[in-house]
């Protein structure tokens, strides 16, 4: 019986041959090169302990209130901002601008996450928080207001709930995501508050300028926390040496 069902899916030794060709051995292949971020992610579960483990909630706390924070505040600013230059009617214009920006921002910012590292992916979002902020508070024109917020909204959000997922199980994920997402309501009452008083006592260019500051502060334990574990998990060779590696596999 198990010879009849055997030659009713290969008939031909040759056609089982050529299915096993087709093996999906060299398709895993590829996958692992495209998916090296995915693969140090998994490494990394191995060399976090009690308190690294803690720290990283903790910058991830952080950067959840920063964002949120951000969030809050500086829409208040951009107000401002245009009718300094006298070109208030651009708000709604930049606004659309920046909600395409994040939509089409995030799978660009998940595919770097994936294919380099989560450590590596919050250290380039960075760089463009800062880069956007210094551009918004030196801005000569609402034009510059508007490219520097296009530089600055892409992907904080979407990274901090990747690590979510990279370190919680599905039972506990909704729960740290709702605590994660607490900030945004203490920072509905704080917020005006603290928008309020930089309007009176800084003007709306400190309020974008402070992020410049504040972001790096706040996100630096998580990117120190990311990249330790890293190097980490790479020292003790679980993870592949290259991307070029692994496909040579």
């Amino acid at each position: 019986m198990a010879t009849q069902q055997d030659s009713s899916v290969y008939p031909v030794e040759g056609d089982k041959k050529a299915f096993d060709d087709v093996s999906p051995a060299s398709s895993d292949e590829d996958v692992a090169a495209a998916h090296f971020g995915v693969k140090t992610v998994e490494a990394t579960h191995k060399v976090y302990g009690k308190y690294s483990k803690w720290f990283l909630f903790l910058g991830l706390g952080l950067a959840a209130y920063i964002y949120s924070l951000d969030g809050q505040t500086t829409y208040t600013y951009l107000s401002y901002a245009t009718s300094e230059f006298e070109d208030h009617t651009l708000i709604s214009t930049i606004q659309v601008a920046q909600s395409i920006i994040i939509a089409v921002g995030k799978p660009i910012i998940a595919k770097i996450a994936d294919v380099t590292s989560r450590g590596f992916a919050y250290t380039v979002v960075l760089v463009f928080y800062v880069i956007g902020y210094i551009v918004i508070a030196s801005a000569k024109n609402v034009e510059t207001v508007a490219g520097g917020i296009i530089l600055y909204a892409i992907g904080l959000q979407l990274l901090t709930q990747i690590i979510i997922a990279d370190i919680t199980t599905l039972k506990w994920r909704g729960l740290v995501s709702a605590l994660i997402s607490m900030p945004f309501i203490i920072n509905a009452f704080i917020g005006a508050n603290v928008s309020a008083s930089v309007i009176a006592h800084a003007g709306w260019r400190w309020g974008y300028g402070m992020f410049a500051i504040l972001i790096p502060v706040s996100l630096l334990p998580l990117i120190i926390t990311l990249l330790w574990a890293e190097n980490k998990a790479r020292k003790l060779g679980m993870t592949p040496k290259t991307k070029t590696t692994t496909t040579a596999k």
